[in-house]
C-alpha cells in the first residue's frame, strides 16, 4: 500500500491532500481495567459532495462507584484490527502502553475530557468527531482502573489480545458512523451551477431546497443550503413530496426562465435520456413513486435538475479545470487512478520520467478512471497528471493546461 500526496499546480491557491493507511493494533487491555460500553442513541449519516463534517454523539453509563475517574475511549475497526484512543497521549500510555492518539485516523473531542469523574456513580459526556474520508465509524467506552470486582462487566476485554468492541457486549455499545456519495453516484435531485454562456460551473454558488410551501427542508446530517464547489455541483437526499430549488445569485449574474444560453448546452447538461434538465425559477420538482418503473424500484426515480446563469453583458465565468476528487488503488498486476475534474469533457493524460503512460476524456460530470500497468510504473518517481482544458462553447482543445503530481511514498 503507498502513500499518495498530492501537488496541485494551479494559479490559485489549493490545500495539500493526505491519503494514508492507519495499520496499528491496540494493544491487548490489562489486567487491572475494566471495559464499559458507553451508551446513546446511535447515529448513521449520509453526506453528498466534498469537505469534512464534525458530528455529536451524547454518551452516558451508570453503575460506577462514585467519584472515581473513567477514560472515555474511542474505537475504530481496521483491516489490521482495533484502534483506541483516550485523544490524550498520557492517559494512552496508561490504558494501551502506548500513545495511539497520532495513529487513529480522526481528530475527537470530549466534552470535559477524556478523564471523567464518575460523580453519583455516572458519566454523561459529549464526544465531537471530525471526519474525514469517504466513509467510517467510532465506538465508545469507559475504562476504569483497579476498579472494584463488584462493577467489573462480565466479559468485557480481559483476555490477552482481545479488544473490547469485538465481544458480543458491541450491540450494546453507542456508535456513529457516516458514509459520502461522491460521483458517479448522484443524489437525489441533483444538478449542476453554470454560466450560460461560457457553459463552465460555477463555485460559491448556495443552492436551496426548500418544500411544497416554499420552507426551509430540514435535512437530518445534511447541509441546506448548499454551496457549489469548482465543479458547480448540489445534490440532495430528500424524501418523496414536492419541492422547489432558489439559488442565492452573485454579483453579475440573473437567474430567469429565459437565460441567454449557449447552444452547445445541450451537449454537455441534460438528462440521463438525452431530455432536458434545466431548472426555472419556481418550477416544483416531483419527487413521487408514481410510475411502473418507480412502483417496481419502491423509489422516485432521479430528479436531475441543472441551473444556468446569466452573466448578461458581464465576461462569461472562464478559469482552468480543477481537482475535485482522486483516488489510487492497487489491483494485482494494475494501478486504478480514478477521480473527478472541475470541468466537463477535460483530457486527462498520465506520464512518468518523460513516457505517457496513459491518456482519457473526462466524462460531462468530469469523471475519469484509468489503468495503469504496474510493470511499467517505476515505484519512486512522481506520476504526472495533465489536464488540459476543452472550450466548451466549441468543444475543441485549447491552449490551457493544469498539472499534478502523484508522489508514491512507500509505507
Amino acid at each position: 500500500m503507498k502513500k499518495i500526496r498530492l501537488i496541485i499546480f494551479l494559479t490559485i491557491f489549493f490545500t495539500f491532500i493526505i491519503a494514508f493507511k492507519v495499520s496499528a493494533q491496540a494493544p491487548p487491555a490489562q489486567p487491572s481495567q475494566s471495559w464499559k460500553c458507553l451508551r446513546g442513541e446511535p447515529q448513521g449519516f449520509t453526506f453528498t459532495g466534498a469537505g469534512n463534517t464534525n458530528l455529536t454523539q451524547d454518551l452516558y453509563a451508570d453503575g460506577y462507584p462514585l467519584n472515581i475517574d473513567a477514560y472515555v475511549v474511542t474505537c475504530v475497526g481496521t483491516k489490521e484490527g482495533a484502534v483506541c484512543t483516550t485523544t490524550d497521549a498520557d492517559y494512552d500510555k496508561l490504558i494501551f502502553g502506548a500513545d495511539n492518539t497520532k495513529r487513529f485516523p480522526y481528530a475527537v473531542s470530549i466534552a470535559g475530557g477524556s478523564k471523567q469523574k464518575t460523580e453519583l456513580g455516572k458519566i454523561n459526556t459529549t464526544a465531537t468527531i471530525a471526519t474525514t474520508g469517504l466513509s467510517g465509524g467510532v465506538s465508545f467506552y469507559s475504562v476504569t482502573i483497579d476498579e472494584p470486582e463488584k462493577i467489573i462487566a462480565e466479559g468485557l476485554g480481559m483476555k490477552q489480545s482481545t479488544n473490547p468492541f469485538i465481544n458480543n457486549v458491541t450491540t450494546e455499545c453507542v456508535s456513529i458512523s457516516w458514509t459520502t456519495i461522491v460521483p458517479p453516484t448522484r443524489s437525489d435531485p441533483f444538478g449542476i451551477v453554470f454560466d450560460s454562456q461560457s457553459l463552465e460551473p460555477l463555485p460559491n454558488v448556495e443552492v436551496t431546497i426548500l418544500d411544497k410551501n416554499k420552507k426551509l427542508v430540514d435535512l437530518l446530517g445534511l447541509t441546506n443550503p448548499q454551496t457549489t464547489e469548482a465543479d458547480g455541483l448540489f445534490n440532495f437526499l430528500v424524501s418523496p413530496g414536492t419541492y422547489y430549488l432558489t439559488v442565492s445569485v452573485p454579483g453579475g449574474y440573473v437567474f430567469t426562465a429565459n437565460p441567454n444560453l449557449h447552444p452547445n448546452y445541450v451537449k454537455i447538461y441534460h438528462k440521463v435520456d438525452g431530455t432536458n434538465s434545466i431548472y426555472k425559477p419556481d418550477e416544483p420538482i416531483v419527487e413521487e413513486i408514481d410510475t411502473p418503473e418507480e412502483i417496481r424500484n419502491r423509489k422516485p426515480n432521479v430528479e436531475h435538475r441543472d441551473i444556468p446563469l446569466d452573466p448578461g453583458t458581464n465576461k462569461p465565468y472562464n478559469v482552468q479545470p480543477s481537482t475535485i476528487a482522486y483516488r489510487m488503488t492497487r489491483l494485482g498486476n494494475t494501478t486504478k487512478i480514478e477521480g473527478k475534474i472541475s470541468h466537463p469533457f477535460t483530457n486527462v493524460s498520465f506520464s512518468q520520467g518523460g513516457t505517457l503512460l496513459s491518456k482519457v476524456k473526462a466524462s460531462r460530470f468530469g469523471d475519469y478512471k484509468v489503468f495503469l500497468e504496474n510493470a511499467k510504473l517505476k515505484q519512486d518517481e512522481d506520476i504526472i497528471v495533465l489536464y488540459t482544458k476543452v472550450d466548451l462553447t466549441k468543444l475543441d482543445i485549447i491552449e490551457i493546461s493544469s498539472s499534478f503530481i502523484f508522489t508514491q511514498l512507500q509505507t
